[in-house]
């Protein structure tokens, strides 16, 4: 038996419009996610937006429907093969951003650990990212990998204050999940997410997207997290798989045919990339689904990469060095937000006729006060 794995990671951003009350539904979408192709030793989802933005306030909530969800992933997985079985290793989430992990039940997880980190406005779980640690042995070798799989989503937007912020995202997200996960130096690290990187426009046609030569050559020049990565401003010392798919948000919604939204330009804002390994890995494939009439709910298209990684040698742990951190005011803003975000999101669903109604009357008090 050969001392590599077998990973499957996808990132979805579901438009804050999953329907978890259909079971059918989400076993659809699921099927379009995960390829029957190939069976896997480790399968990661990540989710962005898998509720409401108020939603995401309330971490039992997601919680709940993580793991309703996971029930149904697992369900899918342990039906691609008679020979292989799976379990649930973990899953964690922050905000609306959720994250699930897989495991062959022939493999041992050991030393689970969760973290996560915020980053959206005045500190809130609106963007961040959620993570999951594991250790996974292969008891027939006495080989045992820790694995790091991170699910985020980073300041949206286009402009280059808001290429910035989303740098900053990054670089703050991988300094916080360090200091609670240890250095990722030694781990197989797997990064997915919306991660809202935008592109310059350079197709003059929609005929261009299905170009694989303009593509790629778009993707070197024109892709914020392309220049980015080899500016050393992000994603240092990450790799990701060759792009030969087209760009994966905006699309509008519900149409019957794939069509960007013009409001915004066609960008790769989906994406999975891996810590450089030293060496080359066998990808299996990174591709974009196809946008079928069960996602057109969501203006995203799920991203999937399959990869087979070696074992890594253990090595002596790594003291990572504190550049930042989210100090405990931080920590505090950002709950006090996350509590006015979601209660006030509840008022308003739930009571918003009246709140408008008394928003009325109070504007006509202060309009019969300045004028009699």
């Amino acid at each position: 038996m050969e001392k590599t794995y077998k990973l499957f990671v996808s990132t979805f951003n579901c438009g804050k419009c999953l329907n978890f009350e259909q079971a059918s539904d989400i076993d659809s979408i699921l099927s379009h996610i995960v390829p029957r192709d190939h069976v896997h030793d480790v399968y990661a989802l990540g989710f962005q937006e898998l509720v409401s933005l108020w939603q995401g306030s309330f971490p039992d909530e997601v919680q709940e429907k993580l793991q309703g969800l996971s029930n149904r992933v697992l369900d899918l997985i342990n039906s691609l093969s008679p020979r292989r079985n799976f379990k649930l290793v973990g899953l964690n989430s922050v905000g609306a951003i959720g994250l699930l992990v897989f495991a062959d039940t022939t493999l041992e997880v050991t030393s689970v650990l969760k973290a996560s980190a915020k980053c959206g406005i005045l500190c809130s779980s609106l963007k961040g990212a959620t993570a999951i640690k594991f250790n996974l042995s292969r008891p027939s070798l006495s080989v045992t990998d820790s694995f790091i799989f991170v699910a985020a989503h980073l300041a949206a937007n286009e402009g280059e204050l808001q290429r910035q912020r989303r740098e900053g995202d990054y670089n703050n997200i991988a300094t916080t999940l360090q200091q609670e996960l240890g250095c990722f130096e030694g781990n197989h690290v797997l990064f997915c997410g919306d991660f809202n990187f935008r592109s310059r426009k350079w197709a003059s046609s929609p005929a261009d997207f299905n170009n694989l030569e303009l593509l790629q050559a778009a993707v070197g020049v024109h892709d914020e997290l392309s220049l980015s990565r080899k500016a050393q401003r992000a994603f240092q010392n990450f790799e990701e798989a060759p792009i030969t798919f087209a760009p994966t948000y905006k699309f509008k919604l519900s149409v019957p045919e794939p069509e960007y939204n013009p409001r915004r330009i066609p960008s790769w804002c989906d994406r999975i990339l891996f810590q450089n390994y030293g060496s080359p890995v066998k990808i299996l494939s990174y591709t974009a689904c196809k946008r079928d009439a069960v996602l057109q709910f969501t203006d995203h298209l799920p991203v999937v990469l399959q990869v087979e990684v070696p074992h890594l040698a253990p090595q002596p742990p790594a003291r990572f060095k504190t550049i930042s951190s989210q100090s405990w005011s931080y920590k505090l803003l950002g709950n006090a937000t996350d509590f006015f975000i979601g209660y006030g999101g509840w008022a308003y669903v739930f009571y918003g006729h009246w709140l408008r109604a008394l928003s009325l009357v109070l504007g006509l008090l202060v309009l019969y006060h300045l004028f009699t």
